[in-house]
């Protein structure tokens, strides 16, 4: 990947993508067969089972620019409307939230556990 793509992404989110790269690799990993069976023919199948090395190389990159696009979307938000995505996020996945997110978030509103 150019070298530049990683310069637009702050500090913050090269280090909270390094947090998250290698979860998404051995999400990748576990789930190779599915992916390249998802293919739509023979030859789209081989092509991502020729591609993968390489794809799994990129992965860090997307995850460095991905983060920014999450930071950049978190960054024009209220502190209350991040809480209460985050609590809607833990919710819907069955994991519990930190407590400290409760208190962003006004009494009766749907995501507070």
């Amino acid at each position: 990947m150019p070298s530049d793509l990683t310069d637009t992404v702050s500090p913050p989110a090269q280090e909270f993508a390094r947090r998250i790269t290698p979860r998404l690799l051995a999400q990748l990993a576990d789930h190779k067969d599915a992916i390249i069976a998802s293919g739509s023919s023979a030859l789209v199948r081989w092509g991502i089972r020729l591609g993968w090395d390489q794809g799994m190389r990129v992965v860090p990159h997307l995850a460095d620019s991905g983060t920014q696009a999450v930071f950049d979307e978190f960054g024009g938000m209220s502190l209350t409307q991040v809480a209460s995505l985050l609590l809607a996020h833990n919710r819907a996945r069955g994991v519990a939230s930190h407590p400290s997110l409760q208190r962003y978030v006004p009494e009766g509103d749907p995501h507070v556990q």
